[in-house]
């Protein structure tokens, strides 16, 4: 990937970076240079560079051979976080959460194209749609602001043409880190500490979905949990139409 972790600091750098701040492979005599690892973003696993010959153009961050460590980034596509139900559910609660997603949709769905450039009005729909049928709304420690980066989590969002143009060439995926392998484990494993990565990979030229080997890059996201007391984000009027449709809002 193009970037990875800094070796103790919570940004990215890219494989110039990196040897701009640590050195190159060898030193001035030819002797291997001893350098802290790159991490990676999603499981924080160590990472070594490749193509240092040329890195402005070759140089990329890989996984260490042979370590058998899950990482959510050569995980298999489309894993989402709903593996069991909630427990413990408040109706009262759930009801008074969606009700409130839906008065704000507007700063939730701003907040998603965001981060994806394109975002279809009909995928946020269905995300609703699916967050009624896995009952989200439920999951008693979940807060509203939270929510728009839990759907983020929950669907593949592909490459999107307009009039026949890529308006979004790339595939984009999203994932928590690697701590997160459900959603009750963003409570009960992460303390709230927990980090997002975007993922983009290129569209396979032969067709279906990518895996690990198209990816091309990853983009931290530290969520930004107060964007609620932003200004309203403007959008379209097909957008309200469609939403005012599925919801009547």
């Amino acid at each position: 990937m193009k970037s990875a972790l800094h070796p103790t600091v919570n940004k990215s750098i890219t494989v110039v970076d990196y040897i701009n701040e640590f050195g190159a492979k060898l030193d001035g005599n030819g002797h291997l240079r001893v350098r802290p690892f790159a991490r990676c973003p999603a499981c924080s696993s160590e990472m070594h560079t490749k193509g240092e010959a040329n890195p402005t153009v070759d140089g990329v961050f890989s996984h260490q051979p042979n370590v058998n460590q899950f990482c959510p980034l050569k995980a298999s596509a489309e894993r989402p976080y709903i593996n069991l139900p909630p427990v413990d559910e408040d109706p009262n609660r759930a009801k008074a959460l969606r009700d409130s997603f839906i008065s704000n949709w507007k700063f939730h769905y701003g907040l998603m194209k965001g981060y994806l450039m394109v975002l279809s009005i009909f995928d946020f729909i269905n995300l609703i749609k699916f967050a009624d049928k896995k009952r989200i709304w439920s999951y008693r420690h979940v807060e509203e602001a939270q929510l728009p980066y839990i759907f983020l989590a929950l669907k593949e969002f592909p490459p999107v043409k307009s009039k026949g143009k890529y308006i979004r060439r790339d595939w984009v995926r999203v994932w928590f880190d690697a701590r997160v392998r459900s959603l009750d484990d963003l409570w009960i494993e992460t303390n709230g500490d927990w980090l997002m990565i975007k993922a983009t990979y290129a569209n396979p030229r032969g067709g279906g979905v990518p895996t690990h080997k198209q990816l091309k890059d990853t983009e931290i996201i530290q969520p930004d949990l107060g964007f609620l007391n932003t200004e309203e984000p403007k959008l379209a009027d097909f957008v309200l139409k469609e939403m005012k449709k599925a919801f009547g809002v």
